[in-house]
């Protein structure tokens, strides 16, 4: 479906309503409406402009480093969404971010999408970009949950190794609140999909002329991969941070 200049121009028009009721009901929201409005602008243009320099390259280097820049976004954000020391959980952060997000997309693109040379290129940074988006907020809460255990939870852990467990076995509890709080945001989407949330795949899918089969089945391919994606790169990380949460004697550092 191709979009024509009227058509973009056309979109100025749906910010009357919102303007039009600030403006009749006195609500002074004007000024925010704007600059949020103008910074959606930019931030738009500036990823249509280096999608545009990474799509017409039609390198493999340039999308491979797109999505790198991605992840590296992504992972700073979920750190500081999670109110923990940048310094010492971003790269476990990172770690799940690269892992879950490389190996998901490629699992897409070569498996369950067949595509090949330019087809593939052409998908790796749009999956890059959905799959990164998915996992940011479950990765954030999903780690905040992992160090706040640490924090309010030392005793058990403590009182565990005091009976023989191991540091892999007392770690095990908060291992696992951790890994919940990975699973309930994508059950819950799944569970509200048509009822409080649009699956707009579908719907886009359909606008561009796809079938509904089409359409239906990458919704489904991508809400499960978002899922599996977000559990992986929550196993790795919280994997990872154990090197970082722990001293050289097993004791919690304060995170």
């Amino acid at each position: 479906m191709i979009i024509p200049t009227s058509g973009v121009a056309l979109a100025a028009l749906f910010l009357i309503i919102p303007i039009y009721v600030m403006w009749a009901f006195r609500i002074n929201l004007t000024r925010q409406f704007t600059n949020t409005v103008v910074t959606m602008l930019l931030k738009l243009g500036i990823v249509a402009a280096a999608l545009y320099a990474v799509t017409a390259s039609g390198s493999w280097w340039a999308s491979i480093a797109f999505a790198l820049l991605l992840m590296l976004y992504s992972a700073a954000i979920a750190t500081l969404k999670a109110r923990i020391k940048f310094g010492i959980y971003f790269l476990p952060i990172l770690a799940g971010m690269l892992s879950a997000v490389t190996l998901t997309s490629l699992c897409l693109i070569f498996i369950n999408l067949q595509a090949t040379g330019g087809e593939a290129l052409k998908c790796l940074v749009p999956l890059a970009g959905l799959l990164t988006g998915g996992i940011v907020r479950v990765q954030a809460k999903a780690m905040s949950v992992y160090c706040m255990g640490l924090r309010h939870h030392n005793r058990l852990y403590y009182y565990l190794l005091g009976n023989g467990a191991t540091h892999s076995e007392a770690l095990h509890y908060l291992m696992k609140r951790a890994l919940e709080q990975s699973l309930i945001p994508g059950m819950s989407q799944m569970a509200v999909t048509l009822v409080s949330a649009a699956p707009v795949v579908v719907w886009v899918n359909m606008l561009c002329g796809e079938s509904i089969f089409t359409a239906v089945a990458l919704q489904l391919l991508l809400f499960l991969a978002t899922l599996s994606a977000s559990v992986l790169a929550v196993l790795v990380s919280i994997t990872v941070a154990r090197h970082y949460s722990l001293d050289e004697y097993g004791r919690i550092k304060k995170a």
